[in-house]
C-alpha cells in the first residue's frame, strides 16, 4: 500500500546500522597435510579494490605503493594478524618460505566483510610439501600434482 500526502510523526529519524569498518586479518600458513604450522613465511597484503598495499607502523594502519608495503612473517605458529583493516577484499601475496621443500604458494584471496560472525577473519594457506632433504641428498617427487 502506498500513501500520497503526510502525516505528523513522533520519535527519531535516527538509524543505528552498527556496521563494522575494520575488521582484523589473520593468515595461518600451515603444511597440508601435517597441518604443522610454516613459520618466517613472507607476505605482502594488496587491497583488491585499489590495488594498494597494507603498511603496519605501531598498528596504525595505511595504503601504500608496493614498495612502502610491510613485509609481515608468520611466526612461530605459522600466524599472521593484522588488526583493524578497512572492509574490502585483499590478496595475501606470498614472497618467500624459507621451509625446506616447499614452493611460493599461489596468491590468496581474503574477504572481510563487516559480519559480526567475529572481528577476526582467519585465512589458511596450506602449501603441500614438494620434496624432503634426507642426509645432505634432495628427492624430488616426480608425480604431478
Amino acid at each position: 500500500t502506498t500513501l500520497t500526502g503526510t502525516k505528523p510523526r513522533s520519535g527519531s529519524d535516527e538509524l543505528d546500522l552498527n556496521i563494522l569498518l575494520t575488521q582484523n586479518l589473520k593468515i595461518i600458513k600451515r603444511d597440508a597435510d601435517s597441518q604443522t604450522a610454516l613459520p618466517n613465511v613472507k607476505f605482502k597484503i594488496k587491497r583488491d579494490s585499489d590495488g594498494k598495499f597494507v603498511k603496519s607502523n605501531n598498528g596504525n594502519i595505511t595504503y601504500v605503493d608496493e614498495s612502502n608495503a610491510t613485509e609481515f612473517y608468520t611466526n612461530a605458529n605459522g600466524e599472521i594478524t593484522v588488526n583493524n583493516v578497512l572492509v574490502d577484499n585483499y590478496t595475501a601475496i606470498e614472497i618467500e618460505n624459507p621451509n625446506k621443500g616447499y614452493e611460493k604458494y599461489p596468491n590468496a584471496k581474503i574477504s572481510l566483510d563487516g559480519s559480526k560472525n567475529g572481528n577476526t577473519i582467519t585465512t589458511y594457506i596450506d602449501n603441500k610439501r614438494k620434496y624432503v632433504d634426507l642426509s645432505g641428498y634432495v628427492w624430488v617427487d616426480q608425480r604431478k600434482w
